[in-house]
């Protein structure tokens, strides 16, 4: 029974292993997909790494790390040796530490306002390149499309451009549509500037990310309790009764 639930707690512990992982990832190219309208000559000289391209990479690396332990302890949990087991427990003893540094950096230097300045100054900047660039104008449409935002602060944003009307995508119009989405658009009005919603999506994004690698702490802590119940059990040796002692009783039966 001890080995079943063992199994089974690091299936799940390897589930939010690879939930962490995968939150990284994505976190990393919703990232990468502002930084890429920064202007890349006057970022060239640029060589600082800053929390919100940190905090993915430790969230991938911890997801691989919590998914080999875990695949670890579904080994052990399969073999009866007590060696495997303290083993297994110093690796989740080792995971736990590393999910709760993740989690902690997450929520310290992620859910903060340093990411919010990066996040404000590379979209300010895509937004500034936006009017000479036709390849940055294309690619800050898409984020407009994606996000339902439209300019760096709103529609008012595209005033001071001496521009007649708004983008397609301010107003949700496809690229190839004859509609012309003007500033009296209801549509393109209520829409929020890209900046508040990028941020505000990247400050959500940052605590599900700490979220899950707190709840695959929890499982981990699980999985450590059944681990050394299993090799607590395994110090417990059956009875060995001498076999003179058996056939005395026999006898007398």
């Amino acid at each position: 029974m001890r080995k079943v639930i063992l199994f089974i707690l690091n299936i799940l512990y390897a589930l939010f292993g690879l939930a962490l992982f995968l939150g990284g990832v994505a976190f990393w190219i919703y990232v990468a997909q502002f930084t890429a309208l920064r202007n890349t000559h006057h970022y060239k000289l640029d060589f600082s790494l800053y929390w919100p391209q940190v905090i993915p990479v430790v969230a991938c690396l911890a997801g691989i790390f919590v998914i080999f332990v875990a695949c670890c302890g579904c080994c052990t949990a399969s073999k009866n040796n007590k060696g495997f087991t303290i083993m297994q427990s110093i690796f989740i003893m080792i995971t736990l530490i590393v999910l709760i540094t993740c989690a902690a950096l997450t929520l310290k230097y992620g859910d903060n306002e340093e990411t919010d300045v990066y996040l404000i100054d590379a979209l300010t900047d895509g937004f500034s390149e936006a009017k000479t660039s036709p390849n940055h104008q294309e690619m800050f449409s898409r984020i407009e499309s994606w996000l339902g935002c439209c300019g760096a602060e709103g529609s008012s944003s595209y005033r001071p451009h001496g521009v007649h009307f708004l983008p397609q995508s301010c107003c949700g119009y496809s690229d190839d549509s004859n509609q012309k989405c003007e500033f009296t658009s209801k549509e393109a009005t209520d829409r929020h500037g890209c900046v508040k919603v990028v941020v505000s999506y990247s400050r959500l994004f940052l605590r599900v990310l700490a979220a899950a690698a707190a709840v695959a702490a929890f499982f981990g802590i699980l999985s450590l309790v059944a681990t050394l119940a299993l090799s607590i059990g395994l110090n417990k040796k059956p009875a060995v009764y001498d076999a003179t002692d058996i056939e005395t009783k026999k006898g007398l039966l």
